[in-house]
Parts: C-alpha cells; sequence; structure tokens
C-alpha cells in the first residue's frame, strides 16, 4: 500500500488497532510506512513508538515517542505514551514530568493515574501514590492492574490489611468474576 492520496489516514488507524489488539508487528509495519512518507507526522512516531514498546524494544520506543513530542509539544496521548515507556525503563522523574505535560494538556485516562503511581513509587513517593492508586479504585474498583498494584503497595509498606479495597470491590454485587480471582491471587501470593 502505497502512502498518499488519503490512506495515511487509513494507516494510522490500522496501526492503531493493531496496538490495541497487540499485534505491534503489524502496527510498527504500518507506522514505519508512515514517517518514511512524512518523517513530520506525529500521531505517526507516536504510533510507531507504542509498538516498539508492544515489542520490547524499550529504548527505540522512547526515541519515536521523544521524537512525536518534539515534533508536537501539545500531543498529549504522545506524552502520556512516552511516560508510561519511561517508567518501564525506571526513568522516574522523567515519566512524572510527562504525565503532569499530558495532564495540562487534558489526558485525563485511567491509566495516566496509573503511570504516575508508578513513577511515585519509584522515586519512592508512597504516600502520593497511594493515594492516587486508592482514588482510581474507588472510581474504578474492576480496574485489576490498578487493585494489584495498590494492593502490592500497601503490603510492602506493611498494612496487614493490604487487600481491603480487592475484598471490598469482589464483594459488590454483579462484581466481575476476575475481581474476585485478583483477590484470592494477592492473598495466594502474600501466603494467605
Amino acid at each position: 500500500v502505497e502512502v498518499g492520496d488519503g490512506l495515511d489516514i487509513s494507516l494510522l488507524g490500522l496501526a492503531r488497532l493493531a496496538n490495541q489488539l497487540g499485534r505491534h508487528a503489524v502496527a510498527e509495519s504500518h507506522a514505519r510506512a508512515l514517517v518514511s512518507a512524512d518523517a513530520r507526522d506525529s500521531e505517526a512516531w507516536s504510533a510507531l513508538g507504542v509498538a516498539l514498546d508492544g515489542l520490547g524494544r524499550t529504548a527505540e520506543a522512547r526515541s519515536a515517542l521523544e521524537h512525536a513530542v518534539q515534533l508536537a509539544p501539545g500531543y498529549g496521548a504522545a506524552r502520556y505514551n512516552l511516560a508510561a515507556t519511561l517508567c518501564k525503563d525506571e526513568r522516574a522523574a522523567e515519566a512524572l514530568v510527562q504525565v503532569e505535560a499530558a495532564e495540562r494538556l487534558g489526558v485525563a485516562h485511567p491509566r495516566l493515574v496509573l503511570t504516575r503511581a508508578r513513577a511515585l513509587m519509584l522515586l519512592d513517593r508512597y504516600d502520593e501514590a497511594e493515594a492516587a492508586l486508592a482514588t482510581l479504585v474507588v472510581g474504578r474498583p474492576d480496574d485489576l492492574d490498578a487493585q494489584f498494584l495498590l494492593a502490592q503497595l500497601r503490603h510492602v509498606r506493611g498494612d496487614l490489611d493490604f487487600a481491603a479495597a480487592l475484598r471490598k470491590a469482589a464483594s459488590q454485587p454483579g462484581a466481575a468474576p476476575a475481581v474476585a480471582m485478583m483477590h484470592a491471587d494477592v492473598l495466594r501470593r502474600a501466603g494467605r
């Protein structure tokens, strides 16, 4: 497929969809076609960064996402994706800068809160991380990533009732079975 004549929008959509479906090699191929056709396409660079991150190529992902942000400093989604990649690379202070920039740009995705909490934990700012996670699980009790991270943080901090938020979420009428399974798994991992 040649890029141009409106196909660049379709390729970008395909790259994003492939990333969402975990088909990162396909997303990389589409995103690379786009950046080859227009090296100033920040959205294509961002899609490429997400694909590379999904493929475990963190340094390349970070470079692509930094390029996307450099091309479009007001592109909040690229800043969020860069923050997540920086966090995985344990570059927490840099990640937090990107989280804050994304928030200023109006990004309000729950994954941004999760990334903020991870960065804060890496910076040993546990009270702030716990507060962010606790707020997130109140609004989204079935968010298993947030629930697991909150229970893990509380366990490490010596909270004897570290899985309280999970227990509460699992006991709610209509709770997803995955929440109860996560509660049981967290307790099992802690030797209970």
